[in-house]
């Protein structure tokens, strides 16, 4: 489901979105088996969440035109942590497989950029980027031992990241 508002001018865009999604499938794949990295623990087949199931996803977004040529574009991301699966200290499964899901990800960006006319240049655009700027730790990875006393602490976050941006404008427009 999508909802926005534009602005009659285009200068003020808005939009919603949200996506209900389920990915189920055969946990025992080929490429969970034979995967490029590390040999995969080889479990009774089993069927349940797949690695990337996502049931919930809110994506909000925007572009505000400035005066001097400036853009701004928010943008955030709320959405269902990826499923899991608990171990125990010998890496035996504790309950169904993907049964646990990461913490819930939330992530607020900004994009800012100027568009730039210089004497016999094609159009640029120069700009800023901010992302995940709440710093929130939206972890890459989790503790997955339940004997643990960190048992479902994210590790590897997505810090607060800042990027510069320059961009040639090739349109015939």
């Amino acid at each position: 489901f999508t909802t926005g508002y534009r602005s009659v001018s285009a200068t003020r865009q808005f939009y919603v979105s949200y996506v209900r999604s389920s990915a189920i499938g055969d946990l025992n794949d080929i490429n969970t088996v034979t995967g490029p990295s590390a040999p995969a623990l080889i479990l009774p087949d089993a069927r349940g969440p797949l690695a990337a199931d996502v049931p919930h996803r809110v994506l909000a977004w925007g572009i505000i035109a400035l005066p001097w040529h400036l853009t701004v574009a928010p943008f955030l991301e709320v959405r269902s942590g990826f499923p899991f699966s608990p171990v125990d200290d010998d890496w035996n499964p504790v309950g169904p497989p993907n049964g646990a899901r990461f913490p819930a990800f939330a992530s607020a960006d900004l994009a800012i950029e100027k568009a730039l006319k210089v004497r016999r240049l094609p159009p640029m655009r120069l700009g800023l980027k901010f992302f995940n700027i709440t710093g929130r730790d939206n972890g890459r990875n989790i503790q997955a031992d339940v004997a643990r006393p960190d048992y479902r602490q994210t590790l590897n976050p997505i810090r607060r990241q800042f990027r510069a941006s320059f961009e040639i404008v090739w349109s015939k427009a």
